[in-house]
C-alpha cells in the first residue's frame, strides 16, 4: 500500500505514491479527503515576468484566484511549491485565511516538506497547503499522471475550474489534460508565455504557428482574462463558473 509519514508535519498530512499504482479514490481515501466541493486547478510554471507585471499578476491572484477560492471553500490543487506563480497562490490563500483542501501534487525527490531541512537544492513546498501527494521519479512532469487522477477523483460529481497562469512547455500537458475532461480553463492573459500563446491564438487564429497551441485552442473550452482588468471581475467568473 501508500508509503506514508507516520506523521504529520505542520500539519500537512502527507502520502508518497508510485507512478501509475493507485486510483484517484484511493488516493483521497488516503489523504482523508472527500469530494463534493468546487475544485480549482491552478496551472502553470515559474514566473519570469519585470517587477511591473509581477505586482499586476499577484493583484490578480491575491484579490481573484484566492478571493473566489476563499469565499466558496473551494478545494485548490496545484503542483505544490513555494514559488513562481505557485508560490504567490500559497501566500494569497495563506493570506486570506482559506479553509477549504488545498493539495500539493510534486515529485518527492525534487521538493522538501515545508520548514524541514533540505539536502542540495530541492525546491521548498507551500505552507498553506493542507495535503501533500509526492510522487516517485526523478524529473518535473513524473507527478502529472497522478496528479490527473486526483483531480478528476476531487472534481466526481461537483463543478471545476482551469486557471492558466504563465506557464512554459511542461505546462502543456496539464492544460491539455484539464480540456480533454471539459473542464473550462480561465487563461490570465498578460502573465506569460503559454498564457499568452494561447490568447494570442484565440484571438488571432493561425498566427502563432504552433500546432499544439493551436490543437489546443480548437480543442479547449477557454476564457481570457487580462491581469489589467479588476480582480474582483475575475472573482465573480471564477464564482459564476463554479456555481453554474
Amino acid at each position: 500500500m501508500f508509503k506514508k509519514f507516520d506523521r504529520q508535519f505542520n500539519g500537512h498530512k502527507t502520502i508518497h505514491v508510485k507512478q501509475n499504482q493507485y486510483s484517484g479514490e484511493e488516493m483521497l481515501k488516503q489523504l482523508g479527503v472527500q469530494s463534493g466541493s468546487p475544485v480549482i486547478v491552478f496551472m502553470g510554471g515559474a514566473a519570469k515576468m519585470n517587477a511591473e507585471d509581477a505586482i499586476r499578476l499577484e493583484r490578480a491572484i491575491h484579490d481573484g484566484v484566492a478571493r473566489a477560492a476563499v469565499e466558496l471553500e473551494a478545494s485548490v490543487v496545484d503542483g505544490g511549491t513555494d514559488s513562481g506563480t505557485m508560490g504567490l497562490l500559497n501566500a494569497a490563500l495563506r493570506e486570506r485565511q482559506h479553509t477549504g483542501i488545498y493539495i500539493g501534487v510534486a515529485p518527492g525527490s525534487l521538493t522538501h516538506l515545508p520548514n524541514q531541512p533540505t539536502n542540495g537544492h530541492l525546491e521548498p513546498l507551500g505552507g498553506a497547503h493542507t495535503h501533500f501527494v509526492l510522487v516517485e521519479g526523478e524529473n518535473w512532469g513524473d507527478e502529472l499522471k497522478p496528479m490527473y487522477a486526483l483531480i478528476n477523483a476531487l472534481a466526481e460529481g461537483a463543478p471545476s475550474l482551469g486557471i492558466l497562469v504563465n506557464g512554459g512547455k511542461g505546462t502543456e500537458d496539464e492544460v491539455e489534460e484539464n480540456v480533454s475532461d471539459d473542464r473550462k480553463v480561465v487563461v490570465l492573459e498578460g502573465s506569460g508565455r503559454l498564457a499568452d500563446k494561447i490568447s494570442l491564438q484565440l484571438r488571432y487564429p493561425g498566427t502563432i504557428g504552433d500546432t499544439n497551441v493551436e490543437k489546443m485552442s480548437r480543442d479547449g473550452d477557454f476564457t481570457i482574462f487580462d491581469i489589467d482588468l479588476d480582480p474582483d471581475e475575475l472573482a465573480k467568473k471564477i464564482k459564476d463558473y463554479l456555481k453554474s
